[in-house]
């Protein structure tokens, strides 16, 4: 049996693939800094309404919060929990974005928005400060 000698490639298109292996680990090295810094948001995003329904809970264990505060602790637990689902959908479709590169995977329908109406629940829910001294003076 012959052995067929292998033949060195040229060194041009040694060069040419070190060169496009080079590239690619930038493109590569990219990628995960990305990644790592989508992450990173996503974790941020998510901790806001978590952290404002776990301080929402320990004041409702507090027996010296009146009960018209705790439902009000109960309406943003539940508001900070609407937020949170939004979120994880809205990343989750960022995701599935940018695995299809197309618009036309949307897998949700966006929802509208009446900016008026979130406008009067932020009011209702964050009054301003002198408000809410004026409230615990008259409950005294």
């Amino acid at each position: 049996m012959s052995s067929i000698p292998i033949q060195n490639p040229p060194r041009d298109e040694v060069a040419v693939l070190r060169a496009e292996n080079a590239a690619l680990k930038l493109q590569l090295e990219e990628s995960a800094r990305s990644t790592n810094q989508y992450l990173q948001n996503v974790a941020h995003q998510l901790t806001a309404p978590l952290n404002a329904i776990k301080w929402s809970i320990e004041a409702l264990k507090d027996p010296k919060v009146h009960l018209n505060r705790k439902m009000k602790l109960l309406s943003s637990i539940y508001s900070q929990g609407t937020i949170l689902v939004h979120l994880i959908k809205n990343f989750s479709l960022m995701s599935n974005l940018e695995a299809d590169h197309e618009l036309g995977q949307f897998r949700e329908k966006p929802e509208r928005v009446d900016p008026p109406s979130i406008g009067d629940q932020l009011g209702k829910r964050f009054p301003a400060a002198g408000s809410r001294r004026r409230e615990e003076h008259y409950r005294r």
